[in-house]
C-alpha cells in the first residue's frame, strides 16, 4: 500500500484544499493514496488529520524507512511515538531514524530519540559511519561522546579531523572532543596529528587552545619537525611565528619540568638513604 506520508512529491495546494473540503472521508483517503502527495514535513495538525482518517503510519517506503525517519518536527515525532511507533527500524543504508535525522540536522528530534530506550545510538550505517560523523553542533558532539560514541569505526577520526574544520568555530568542537575523550584524533590516512591540521587550516583559535593542553610540546615539535616546505608555505606568516614562539616557550617549560623531576628523584633517593 502506498503511503503519502513517505512520498517525496511536492505538495500542491489542491491536495491541502481537498483535505478541508466536504469530500466523503473515503474519497479523501482515495485521493491521498492515488495521488501520492508529499506530507513529509507537514504540520502536526495535518499529520493528526491523516492519522484520524486511517492513513497508515506503520507502512515502510521503498528504502524501508518508516515515518519516524521524516519526523523533523519534535511535535510530530512525539505524536508518532505516542502512537506506539518504535525507533528501531533500519533502512537499506543501515541507518535508523536517529542516524537519519542526525544527518538531516534535526537536532531537537535527535535529542528526543537519544533518550528513547528502543533507540540504538551506536548504529553504524553501511558506509561505516556512526553518529559522530553527523554531529551538527559542539553541544550535540559533547552529548554523543558522553553517551559512549567511539572514534574507533573506520574513518571516524579522519572525519572529525577533516570535516569539523569546515564547520563554524571548529575550535569549539575540538575543545569538547579533548575535554570529553582526553585525547586528540590522529589521521589514520597519513598519521598527521591535530596540530598539523590547525596550522595547515590556519586555525589560530584552535592553535591557541592546543598549546595549553598536555602533550602540546611533543605534538607541536613533531608537527614542525616534519613540515615540508610546501606545507609550511600554506601556513600564514603570523601563525608560523606564533608556532615557533610557542615551541620555544614549551621547550623551556619542558626542560624545567624535566629538571624538577630529576631533583625530585634525587631528593627521594637521599631520603631513602637516610
Amino acid at each position: 500500500m502506498y503511503n503519502p506520508l513517505l512520498s517525496k512529491k511536492p505538495i500542491p495546494k489542491a491536495a491541502l484544499d481537498s483535505l478541508e473540503s466536504n469530500f466523503d472521508i473515503h474519497e479523501k483517503r482515495n485521493f491521498i493514496n492515488q495521488n501520492g502527495y508529499f506530507f513529509h514535513g507537514s504540520s502536526l495538525t495535518t499529520i493528526e488529520y491523516l492519522y484520524n482518517n486511517n492513513v497508515d503510519i506503520n507502512i515502510l517506503n521503498h528504502q524501508e524507512q518508516d515515518v519516524l525517519f521524516y519526523a523533523k518536527s519534535p511535535a510530530v515525532l512525539n505524536f508518532y511515538l505516542s502512537k506506539g511507533l518504535l525507533p528501531n527500524k533500519v533502512d537499506k543504508n543501515g541507518e535508523n531514524a536517529f542516524l537519519y535525522l542526525l544527518k538531516e540536522g534535526c537536532e531537537k528530534s535527535v535529542k528526543i530519540l537519544l533518550e528513547h530506550p528502543d533507540n540504538n545510538i551506536f548504529q553504524i550505517n553501511k558506509y561505516g559511519q556512526n553518529a559522530l560523523h553527523f554531529a551538527t553542533s559542539p553541544g550535540l558532539l559533547k552529548i554523543l561522546l558522553k553517551k559512549g560514541l567511539s572514534l574507533e569505526p573506520e574513518g571516524t577520526a579522519d572525519y572529525l579531523i577533516y570535516e569539523l574544520f569546515d564547520s563554524k568555530d571548529p575550535h569549539k568542537f575540538f575543545q569538547i572532543l579533548y575535554k570529553v575523550k582526553d585525547e586528540w584524533p590522529v589521521s589514520k590516512q597519513n598519521g598527521k596529528n591535530i596540530f598539523y591540521y590547525a596550522l595547515d587550516g590556519n586555525q589560530s583559535e584552535l592553535f591557541d587552545f592546543l598549546i595549553t593542553q598536555k602533550n602540546a610540546f611533543k605534538l607541536l615539535k613533531e608537527t614542525l619537525d616534519n613540515l615540508t616546505v610546501r606545507e609550511t608555505n600554506r601556513i600564514e606568516i603570523n601563525l608560523q611565528i606564533k608556532a615557533q614562539k610557542a615551541l620555544k616557550e614549551l621547550t623551556v617549560n619542558e626542560e624545567k619540568n624535566t629538571l624538577n623531576e630529576i631533583l625530585k628523584d634525587r631528593v627521594e633517593t637521599i631520603k631513602r638513604r637516610l
